[in-house]
């Protein structure tokens, strides 16, 4: 190895055994024992004008201990500014290689990579390969004709049990869970059962049965004023509408608009079933629903409209 007086630095990688001469400084040969060891270490030649430094001369660079968690690499220490090949171990269920992360300094050629490389330290070092969950696909159940406060509906992953419920009706039987693709019910006959979810967007629907049947007259503190029930009398033509809220917070309100035909002069005769008025109890109550204002009940109003000249309506 030759210098000359213009200065520079030469980095040795590997042992550099003496020879003869050891090292030429300027145009003096020198020997290995012609050097000064200096405090922090180096050995020192000089011939006045030029002067040489070298690192170490027969020994090893030292060597760290690297250890590697969840990841393979470093079996036996490494030298400082040795490179060492590092590769992820295989992850478990549901987790993905997230990073590669050191205690305390050296290196990555790319610490998002699941293989790279780590440039060593001078010192001891724990690297470690670290993992996140894979994410998961979810799919949409959706709950049909419920009237439960909570069907269940969201999003789930497939192979998830899920409590639905299909709540009651006014004079309605529940009839049933059916579902429009896969999946499958631990009991689709009760209202409140479990729904394992597939792996595909889904509806199951609460099936209903009217509850027919019926009655006799209310007597005359009946409310509607009319029968109810068995009565041969043609039964009257009716339309419910949701009425507008007239202030804020109050019940959502659906009006049962009934015409009724005369049987004779100033007479008429009308039933007002138990199915028209559960009908508009169930308008009132899906209308809630649908726009959130369940919190403030239902109401229901009942309007006849009465042929000219009716001076009485009987039942």
């Amino acid at each position: 190895m030759y210098c000359d007086n213009r200065g520079g630095e030469v980095g040795i990688t590997r042992s550099l055994t003496a020879g003869t001469p050891f090292i030429v400084v300027g145009r003096t040969e020198m020997t290995a024992e012609q050097g000064t060891k200096t405090a922090d270490g180096f050995l020192e030649y000089s011939d006045g004008k030029s002067t040489v430094w070298i690192g170490s001369v027969g020994d090893s660079a030292p060597a760290y201990l690297l250890t590697v968690v969840s990841g393979t690499g470093g079996a036996e220490p490494m030298r400082w500014v040795h490179k060492c090949p590092l590769r992820q171990i295989p992850p478990r269920a549901r987790k993905l290689f997230d990073k590669w992360t050191t205690s305390n300094g050296g290196s990555f050629e790319d610490a998002n990579s699941a293989s790279t490389t780590f440039t060593m330290p001078s010192n001891p070092v724990t690297i470690t390969a670290t993992y996140k969950d894979e994410p998961i696909e979810t799919y949409t159940l959706t709950v049909k004709d419920s009237y439960a406060e909570n069907s269940g509906a969201g999003k789930y992953a497939a192979g998830t049990k899920i409590s639905i419920h299909a709540g009651s009706r006014n004079n309605y039987s529940f009839a049933g869970w059916t579902t429009s693709g896969q999946g499958s019910f631990t009991n689709a006959n009760s209202a409140s059962t479990t729904f394992i979810m597939p792996n595909s967007n889904t509806t199951v629907t609460a099936n209903w049965k009217y509850n027919s049947g019926g009655g006799g007259s209310t007597g005359g503190g009946g409310g509607y004023g009319s029968s109810f029930g068995g009565s041969s009398t043609e039964s009257p033509t009716t339309q419910t509408t949701i009425l507008p809220e007239k202030k804020p917070d109050q019940p959502v309100t659906v009006a049962a608009l009934v015409t009724v035909t005369a049987e004779e002069k100033g007479h008429a005769n009308t039933i007002i079933s138990h199915k028209l008025i559960t009908d508009a109890i169930n308008k009132a109550q899906s209308y809630a629903k649908e726009q959130g204002k369940t919190k403030n009940g239902i109401s229901t109003e009942l309007s006849l409209t009465l042929p000219k000249d009716t001076g009485s309506l009987g039942g």
